[in-house]
């Protein structure tokens, strides 16, 4: 079943709409949440993102609007769901002194990537509209080039000129900071 077609059958109220769409995209739900968990996520962890994945999308049905994909619109609420599993898991677990060893090169290098990581996100908020967006899509959020066109109405050559100009500019911006090591 196209993905216009189970849209259509949610805002009715098909259960069956439901149980199509979950065929279609579990697998690629899980890919996802599996990708953004990590060893942090258990097997029961992932099942229970996917699932909360469905039921969310379920919840908001009338709210959907009519396209031809729902794949960007799956995958978004995959990591919103994964990430605050996450969050969820880390303020649940319990460390036992006997069992945890942590190297201090590992934490440093946490450290410096976590600082890297929010350096780069405060550069592209300088960054003007559409071009910041474009940039996050693709880096962060991880859409596929004609996924991101197709959002932006714009020619797919276009969004891989942002994508270029902007990460020249993004690395440029960058190696001229602070942030930089040599």
């Amino acid at each position: 079943m196209r993905d216009s077609t189970i849209i259509k059958k949610l805002k009715k109220n098909s259960e069956r709409a439901l149980v199509a769409l979950m065929e279609q995209y579990i697998s690629y739900v899980i890919a996802i949440a599996t990708r953004i968990g990590g060893q942090l996520l258990t097997n029961q962890d992932i099942e229970e993102v996917s699932s909360d994945v469905f039921y969310a999308v379920w919840k908001n049905r009338d709210n959907l609007i009519q396209t031809e994909s729902l794949k960007p619109y799956i995958a978004q609420i995959t990591r919103n769901m994964t990430k605050k599993k996450l969050v969820k898991s880390r303020n649940d677990y319990t460390f036992e002194e006997d069992v945890i060893t942590v190297e201090v090169n590992d934490i440093a290098e946490d450290l410096v990537l976590t600082e890297q990581v929010e350096a780069v996100r405060k550069l592209l908020g300088e960054f003007k509209y559409p071009d910041r967006d474009i940039l996050l899509a693709y880096y962060f959020y991880e859409f596929k080039l004609e996924e991101i066109a197709e959002k932006f109405k714009l020619p797919l050559s276009t969004v891989k000129s942002k994508i270029y100009r902007g990460k020249k500019e993004l690395v440029k911006r960058f190696e001229e900071g602070e942030f930089y090591e040599n």
